[in-house]
C-alpha cells in the first residue's frame, strides 16, 4: 500500500500541460530546456515569485505545497531529467547532448545558488533542501565530467 501511494505521487510532481510540454520536445536540448524551466517554476514558488504569465499559459497552474514538497517535486524533475539525458547518452545524440549539457550545468550554478540561499523553517525542509542541493551537485559534477571528454 505504501508503494502504490509512493507511486502515485512520483507521477503527481507534474501537470498536464508539463507532461505535454515534455512529449511535445522530442528532441534532447529542447526536452532538457522543458525540464529546467519546469524545475525552475517549482524554485519560483518555493520562493513566491511568478516569474512570467507566459509560464501559466504554457505549463499551467503553478505548483503548489509546502516548502518541503516543492523541493522533493523539483528533485523528481531532476531525477526523470537525468533518466532522459541518460538515454539520449546511450544513443549518442551528439551536438544536441552537447547544447542540453551546456545548458544544464548553466542553470544547475544559477539555481543552486538560489537554494543556497533558502533558510528552511522544519526539519522535513531542511532534509529536503538537503537532498536537493546534493542532487544538484551530482548533476553538475556529471555536466562536468561530460564537458570535459
Amino acid at each position: 500500500m505504501i508503494l502504490l501511494l509512493l507511486l502515485i505521487f512520483q507521477k503527481q510532481y507534474l501537470n498536464d500541460q508539463e507532461i505535454e510540454r515534455i512529449r511535445e520536445a522530442q528532441e534532447i536540448d529542447k526536452r532538457t530546456a522543458v525540464f529546467l524551466r519546469i524545475a525552475e517554476r517549482r524554485l519560483d514558488a518555493l520562493f513566491g515569485v511568478r516569474s512570467d504569465s507566459r509560464s501559466k499559459e504554457d505549463y499551467g497552474e503553478y505548483p503548489t505545497g509546502s516548502p518541503a514538497e516543492l523541493l522533493i517535486s523539483y528533485v523528481s524533475v531532476y531525477e526523470e531529467l537525468m533518466n532522459n539525458l541518460d538515454d539520449a547518452y546511450e544513443r549518442r545524440k551528439g551536438q544536441l547532448l552537447d547544447k542540453a549539457m551546456d545548458m544544464l550545468l548553466k542553470s544547475c550554478n544559477q539555481q543552486k545558488r538560489r537554494l543556497e540561499s533558502f533558510r528552511p523553517k522544519t526539519q522535513a525542509e531542511q532534509t529536503s533542501l538537503k537532498k536537493a542541493l546534493e542532487t544538484l551537485d551530482t548533476v553538475i559534477e556529471g555536466a562536468k565530467a561530460y564537458s570535459s571528454q
